[in-house]
């Protein structure tokens, strides 16, 4: 009977230990959207694509590829996806120009974005959705095939329901 218990309280713990971390998550994105360029995080669901400063060039040019190959398929998607960029040089016209687009001319992103919290990699999608974060997802670009499997899991409305 103890060890039921003991394994429903860890349960409990747990599931607040997340939650609280999303919380966090969708204060600190919150406050940099706000501050930086007085945005809000919507209601309905939208990703954010955030390109940081220093990135892998091979890595990030493969990644807006795929992004934009996958917008192809899924036009819908335009229409909620901001990209926010850091790095003038390796910010694609195109995917700019397919989405609303902000560059931080505060360079604001690497202080008001912990990577502790958000785990920033070269480029990372936040999905959003009733005003919360629900999802922090740096794009995996060892092979396109495995961008296109993330951007399908990034991407589908299981996410941020």
């Amino acid at each position: 009977m103890k060890k039921n218990c003991f394994v429903i309280l860890f349960l409990i713990a747990a599931l607040f230990s997340c939650e609280n971390k999303n919380k966090e998550k969708t204060k600190t994105f919150s406050n940099y959207l706000t501050s930086v360029f007085s945005l809000a995080i919507p209601k309905e669901s939208h990703y954010f694509l955030l390109l940081p400063e220093y990135v892998c060039i091979g890595c990030v040019i493969n990644s807006q590829i795929a992004i934009n190959n996958y917008l192809d398929v899924h036009p819908d998607l335009e229409k909620k996806i901001t990209f926010i960029y850091l790095n003038k040089e390796m910010a694609n016209e195109t995917l700019i120009s397919r989405s609303k687009s902000f560059y931080d001319e505060q360079r604001r992103m690497n202080d008001d974005i912990p990577a502790a919290l958000f785990g920033i990699g070269n480029l990372t999608v936040v999905a959003t959705n009733k005003e919360k974060v629900v999802q922090v997802t740096s794009i995996d670009v060892d092979d396109l095939m495995q961008i296109n499997k993330t951007l399908d899991t990034v991407f589908s409305s299981k996410n941020t329901e």
